[in-house]
């Protein structure tokens, strides 16, 4: 595929780039959808067979057993030890906390570089610096080092800025390639590139791994390379001969690369970043949610561990389980989601704002839901119910936030977004760690202390997005917002013409 007749000016790239309105580049779209889905299956065909692998070599160390021969040690069911468990849980846990540490301080930076040097350069380093990372985490794995020193991958992310920066590039790319009208369904086609991912790559782990566990982990560190290698050979779409500054905040940093001085401009921005949240309390609280939310969902991070000990299952058949939840979220994506906002918008007669308002409330409510299961499901089948539901919720949450602000907040929001998202999963890594450290020595309901935790936070989300909905707002729209709910959910007519008789 190639360039649909776009013009540019002179500028770093002797590519052609985006630029017409109505024309699509679509060598740069299909390169960049290519990436996310071979990445995101390398990710996924890997999680299983590591933690398999990080578990079986603290097993053997628990229970002093020295021949590494394939089926000498420990059976897979002694290695369901709390001993065990929570040496695991604190590797993936802290694990999460020093890998968020450099997309949270350098991402900023890196999405100036990419704004102003290209977009090429920035997203092949961001692959490199995980590929490095991967290939130390194997490295010691191999080797059987003391497994603490796989924290020591994070700092390889410095070399690019991790996954934080890819993803933030990746948007950049199609952002550049395809003009606004067709750009939603562009950015719909490259997410159900990586939920496909998400659905075939547990089953392809899972399949490898009555094998050998080093198949599929030298499977997804091969993805990775090609990942890297496609990011090089990427078309670079920075527009040429123009300012090329962020529409957002971001406008102000220099390109001076002086370390004294990229430090002193991303202060200034992040104070300036701050002071406009907590001028907009709509944006303080919304911001809140979204925090409190991704801290939450970050317990999931051990669902493979939880399921495996506590339903006495290999972890092979407990990462199954997260093809089904990629099928259950392609369908929602695909079918649901469509289906039950125009059923909101059209028959119940709801306007853009309530309608935003009562679908940001249920994915907050079926998440809660999601937890409430994983806490009490008593076998497995009622947990792929319990799964079923937060595909409900994480489709809804970050595809109805714009009209929650004016339309000169959106881009502040979602740069905010997504510092927020990278700061609770850094925040949550080690706690949720250390609840389910503790919940291996619990009985009952308490086995499920993570989500037992994470139901608490989406309640005190509900919250805050409640009070999000009725910040920065006059007391006599508030009062027309609510009569206006109260009377779409009676199915009563609110036009003009109706309320006057």
């Amino acid at each position: 595929m190639g360039y649909t007749g776009r013009k540019r000016k002179s500028g770093p790239s002797t590519e052609p780039t985006a630029g017409h309105e109505d024309s699509i580049y679509w060598r740069p779209i299909v390169v960049v959808t290519v990436m996310l889905f071979i990445h995101g299956l390398g990710n996924c065909m890997s999680l299983a067979p590591q933690t398999r692998s990080f578990e079986d070599i603290v097993c053997r160390q628990h229970y002093k057993v020295d021949d590494n021969t394939p089926g000498s040690g420990p059976s897979e069911e002694m290695c369901k030890d709390p001993a065990v468990q929570e040496v695991v849980a604190e590797l993936f846990g802290w694990q999460t906390f020093f890998d968020g540490i450099p997309g949270l301080i350098l991402a900023m930076w890196f999405g100036v570089l990419a704004d102003k040097q290209g977009r090429r350069r920035v997203f092949f380093l961001s692959v490199v610096g995980q590929v490095l990372g991967a290939c130390w985490v194997l490295f010691i794995s191999w080797l059987e080092l003391p497994l603490r020193l796989v924290w020591l991958s994070s700092f390889f992310l410095v070399v690019g800025g991790g996954s934080t920066v890819t993803g933030a590039v990746a948007m950049m790319i199609i952002t550049d390639a395809s003009p606004e009208k067709y750009r939603s369904n562009i950015f719909f086609y490259a997410q159900a590139a990586l939920i496909v991912a998400e659905l075939i790559g547990p089953a392809i782990g899972s399949a490898l791994m009555a094998n050998s566990l080093w198949s599929p982990l030298l499977l997804g560190l091969a993805c990775t390379i090609i990942t890297a290698i496609l990011a090089g050979t990427i078309p670079e779409t920075l527009p040429r001969g123009e300012d090329n500054s962020i529409e957002s905040d971001r406008e102000d940093l220099s390109v001076d690369l002086s370390l004294q001085r990229t430090l002193k401009n991303l202060l200034r921005h992040v104070n300036k970043t701050i002071g406009f949240i907590l001028r907009h309390r709509s944006v303080l609280f919304l911001v809140l949610t979204f925090l409190v939310v991704d801290f939450s969902r970050q317990s999931l991070g051990v669902l493979l561990q939880y399921l495996s000990t506590r339903y006495a299952i290999p972890i092979a058949r407990a990462n199954l389980l997260l093809s089904f939840r990629a099928f259950a979220q392609l369908v929602t994506f695909v079918a649901i989601l469509p289906v039950l906002n125009l059923f909101i918008s059209k028959k119940l007669g709801f306007s853009a704002r309530v309608k935003d308002f009562l679908l940001s409330r249920l994915s907050i409510m079926f998440i809660m839901i999601c937890f409430a299961v994983l806490v009490l499901a008593p076998s497995i089948p009622v947990v792929v119910v319990g799964l079923a539901f937060y595909t409900l919720g994480s489709s809804f949450a970050r595809s109805l936030l714009s009209s929650l602000v004016e339309k000169d907040m959106v881009g502040t929001l979602f740069t905010t977004l997504s510092m927020m998202d990278t700061l609770g999963s850094l925040l949550a890594g080690p706690i949720v760690a250390r609840t389910f450290s503790w919940s291996m020595r619990l009985d009952g309901i308490w086995k499920g202390l993570p989500y037992i935790m994470s139901f608490a936070m989406c309640d005190l989300a509900s919250l805050a997005l409640y009070r999000a909905g009725h910040a920065d707002l006059p007391e006599e729209y508030l009062e027309s917002h609510d009569e206006e709910e109260s009377r779409s959910l009676l199915g009563q007519d609110t036009s003009p013409q109706q309320l006057q008789t």
